[in-house]
């Protein structure tokens, strides 16, 4: 894919697509589970490998960063919903300049 929105089958602003180019070689051919989605108030990513120093953003339909959290380490993520209204949005990890995840989340009401 030319970008990883179009991947996601996703038509959004130029400014979402990251700075951060290729797929980290640590975590090709790596399993990342995101659990539940939809979610109302937190939900997990669990990896099979871990991430070091890697920075999580998250995107609503408009290609707005809402939320970001860096210095990730692990191999486990919670990602708490905070004041985000119920929706689709899109997340992205970054490790070592590197995209290493890139999935689709839905808030839920509570």
């Amino acid at each position: 894919c030319p970008n990883f929105m179009q991947c996601l089958g996703v038509n959004l602003p130029v400014r979402f697509i990251s700075c951060a180019t290729g797929i980290s070689e640590n975590f090709q051919n790596s399993t990342v589970r995101i659990y539940p989605s939809p979610f109302s108030s937190q939900t997990t990513l669990q990896s099979d490998k871990a991430f070091k120093d890697a920075t999580l953003t998250m995107y609503n339909v408009h290609g707005q960063v809402v939320k970001q959290m860096g210095n990730l380490a692990g191999e486990t993520i919670i990602l708490e919903r905070d004041n985000l209204p119920a929706g689709l949005y899109f997340v992205q990890i970054v490790q070592d300049s590197k995209v290493i995840v890139v999935d689709k989340l839905v808030i839920g009401d509570k």
